[in-house]
């Protein structure tokens, strides 16, 4: 499996089947919005952070909504969260994904703007890879994404929605929550290439990539 990050909560994610897209944004933010051909296109919430559908390319399979869903050898939860914000929250819940592919399960948390509870966090307790956001402001902080971390366990963490060159919103950079992490800022990678073999057994790897 290979991995592209572009910044925000945008992912390419290429199975040996698929290639799926995660909360493509807007244009507006200053950052450069690539489009690809997709199966499978995953939208966390309507926003323009996050809902960008590329038009013209490709007609991917849409997720959207809560539910359960299965193509092309990746299975697909989207499991609903509501905003600790009673104002966001009547906009409705905000997707968060599961998927398993290649006997590995990955897990966007995008947008997530409050430690989950222990109910919640019950469908995230199996986890290989971990998406989170780390930059502050509209979603988690450094500290509040260690903590979900912790709770978690993942064995590969992926932090997202950070400040990088060219965004127009005021967040974070990584050094923060690399500090929080107890590690140093290692250089970002082109692709994360991935697979159930090597997944780490005994501790949490942190990946930054670069945009």
């Amino acid at each position: 499996m290979q991995i592209q990050w572009f910044g925000l909560s945008y992912y390419k994610i290429q199975t040996k089947d698929a290639v799926i897209l995660v909360n493509p944004y807007a244009s507006k933010f200053g950052l450069k919005t690539p489009h690809f051909k997709a199966d499978i296109l995953l939208i966390s919430q309507e926003n323009e952070e996050y809902n960008y559908r590329p038009a013209g390319l490709s007609n991917p399979f849409t997720i959207d909504s809560p539910g359960e869903f299965e193509l092309k050898d990746v299975f697909v939860y989207s499991v609903p969260f509501y905003p600790e914000n009673k104002k966001e929250s009547e906009k409705g819940p905000i997707n968060q994904f599961l998927l398993e592919a290649e006997g590995m399960t990955l897990a966007f948390l995008a947008g997530l703007n409050s430690v989950p509870t222990e109910e919640q966090l019950e469908r995230f307790d199996e986890v290989d890879v971990l998406f989170i956001p780390v930059g502050g402001k509209e979603v988690l902080d450094a500290a509040a994404a260690s903590k979900v971390i912790s709770e978690i366990e993942p064995r590969i963490v992926v932090p997202m929605h950070y400040k990088t060159p060219g965004l127009k919103l005021s967040l974070a950079d990584a050094n923060l929550f690399c500090r929080e992490m107890g590690i140093k800022e290692s250089e970002s990678l082109e692709k994360l290439k991935i697979s159930a073999k090597d997944l780490p057994q005994d501790e949490t790897k942190v990946f930054l990539l670069k945009p």
